[in-house]
């Protein structure tokens, strides 16, 4: 992959052979549903993540309190994804992930998103750097 060819082009830093990627611009979906917001990311022990999220002020065709949450976690010291599709109801505001265990002592990035009723998406959002405990 070239980095201009992509959904995630503008997260790509640096010019060749020396590319990087910039994970808090990282983006797995695009899409006009409203996102999570207030978002938040707890290392809890037993290799454990809590997500939390706000609810929407008004539910409307773009913002459904039975939206689907997806949840998609990077491990950049072993180079792994861990990706949980329909893991929550929008109304639920949190959600705890369990991680493989090899991720214990890694730091990961965490990133949510929500598909409603109707299949449309939210644009992704990078949630923040944890600890695997």
């Amino acid at each position: 992959m070239y980095p201009g060819d992509s959904l995630n082009a503008h997260c790509i830093e640096g010019t060749p052979p020396s590319f990087e990627i910039n994970h808090l611009q990282v983006s797995f979906s695009r899409g006009k549903l409203v996102g999570p917001n207030g978002n938040s990311i707890e290392s809890v022990p037993g290799g454990k993540i809590k997500f939390e999220w706000l609810a929407s002020a008004v539910a409307s065709p773009l913002s459904n309190p039975a939206d689907q949450l997806t949840i998609m976690v990077y491990n950049p010291t072993k180079k792994l994804f861990v990706t949980l599709v329909n893991a929550a109801l929008r109304s639920a505001l949190t959600y705890t992930l369990t991680c493989p265990a090899e991720f214990v002592g890694d730091d990961v990035y965490g990133y949510l998103s929500f598909v409603g009723i109707n299949g449309k998406v939210s644009n992704s959002k990078f949630v923040g750097t944890v600890a695997i405990l």
